[in-house]
């Protein structure tokens, strides 16, 4: 039987087809950006599991911030 992933944020469970882990790495902003986004979404780990529309509209959110200095 086949393991499914489950998606940190929504729940819902898929394949490696329907989950992707580790959100971070594909995005494309600082790091800074992304200390930000985490530090005001604590209960989201960009490092775990998300299904794909999960991943696009967080990824879209956090590519769309601005940097603040």
């Amino acid at each position: 039987m086949i393991e499914l992933n489950k998606c940190h944020v929504c729940g819902n469970k898929g394949n490696d087809d329907e989950i992707m882990l580790g959100l971070a790495e594909i995005l494309e902003c600082s790091n800074k950006r992304l200390e930000q986004w985490e530090q005001n979404n604590p209960k989201i780990m960009l490092d775990d599991w998300f299904c794909l529309p999960c991943a696009s509209k967080i990824g879209n959110e956090i590519e769309s911030e601005v940097d603040y200095d």
